[in-house]
């Protein structure tokens, strides 16, 4: 198979001193040098991809397209993995997790996992953290009380692992993945079916949705990372760290994710949002509304509300784009209860008007 060139873009869409949220890929990020991520990460070739890291650096960004099925591996450090465009199937110790664009997964070394083919025009980015970081720069952020630093500060020892992608019988066998992985800790040796007391998984997934610091973060990380001639500095570390911390002041997490079932409902519920209520829907859907509710805010990390207030937003963004509706029936449309409430909500989410945007995008 030969080496393919690994091309990422983000938008970043100036707004007088403010940046779009609205995703992602319109403008080619970092140009021509972010190819020279190539150069460390190809998804074919895994096991010499760790030989090829520096060894002394705590932080390594890392990029590829997933045009096919990712092996089995595990490895010593925390990887974060956001999804810049398509969507992929993230399998972490046999849980599968669908992510989108603008998703981001954090995984701690403890856990196998694999990343299955469902759109190849899918791209991540992966910045890799050795625990040991959280020993230097950021040890005050490890000591702090949240979630993220909770998960980071957690067990970080890396389970030997058979890397399925130099054993020629992984098609065959799962005899290289120990048994206590689907069991609970190896290191803590929880009961089945229990986690680690101080973090309940070994993996967090956020459903950042337009959060506009993400994409802006991992811009400057990437940029800082290709800058640097691919080694850690502290201005990249500076960037992770607000992009830890956003993280850790986010409600919109799950310990779970979002697995086939999820992805059905979800699907299902921004189908049809706008036109029923939760309770027509969650009848249809064979449940009650109060369980679904609670279903998706399990899985998701967010509200019934705010995937709703999502959908409005996709809509609305959608129509100023592709049609020529006023902005009192785009209003209309996407179930605002009135114009100025929508205007409101707009405005607050994206720092423009609507009509603002419709111009920007609309030549």
């Amino acid at each position: 198979m030969s080496e393919k060139i690994i091309v990422n873009h983000l938008a970043t869409v100036e707004s007088g001193d403010h940046l779009s949220p609205y995703a992602i890929p319109t403008v080619k990020l970092l140009q021509d040098n972010f190819n020279q991520l190539s150069k460390h990460y190809f998804i074919h070739d895994i096991s010499d991809l760790y030989e090829r890291l520096p060894p002394h650096e705590d932080v390594y960004v890392l990029s590829h397209i997933v045009t096919e099925d990712f092996p089995k591996h595990n490895h010593d450090y925390f990887e974060l993995t956001y999804v810049i465009e398509g969507n992929v199937l993230n399998i972490i110790d046999g849980n599968e997790l669908y992510m989108r664009m603008g998703d981001i997964c954090l995984v701690n070394p403890q856990a196998v996992h694999e990343l299955r083919c469902i759109n190849p025009d899918t791209t991540l980015v992966n910045i890799c953290i050795k625990p040991s970081l959280m020993d230097g720069t950021l040890q005050r952020f490890a000591r702090s009380d949240s979630p993220v630093s909770t998960f980071l500060s957690g067990p970080s020892e890396k389970v030997p692992f058979k890397n399925a992608a130099s054993s020629p019988d992984f098609a065959r066998t799962n005899e290289s993945i120990p048994a206590n992985y689907t069991q609970g800790h190896p290191l803590t040796h929880a009961p089945a079916g229990q986690a680690d007391s101080a973090c309940p998984s070994k993996y967090m997934f956020f459903s950042v949705g337009y959060a506009k610091e993400v994409p802006l973060y991992i811009n400057h990380i990437i940029h800082e990372y290709v800058s640097s001639g691919f080694h850690q500095t502290f201005s990249l570390e500076a960037w992770l760290l607000l992009l830890l911390d956003f993280l850790a002041n986010c409600s919109h997490y799950s310990y779970v994710g979002i697995d086939k079932k999820a992805l059905e409902i979800l699907q299902y519920i921004q189908e049809h949002c706008l036109r029923q209520s939760l309770e027509t829907m969650a009848a249809n859907l064979g449940y009650n509304a109060n369980y679904l509710a609670r279903y998706l805010k399990k899985r998701t990390g967010r509200s019934y509300r705010e995937i709703v207030r999502e959908v409005r937003l996709q809509t609305a963004l959608r129509l100023l784009v592709e049609t020529t509706l006023s902005i009192y029936d785009v209003s209309e449309t996407c179930g605002y209860s009135s114009p100025s409430h929508f205007f409101r909500i707009f405005k607050e989410q994206f720092h423009m008007t609507p009509k603002k945007y419709r111009d920007l995008f609309v030549k």
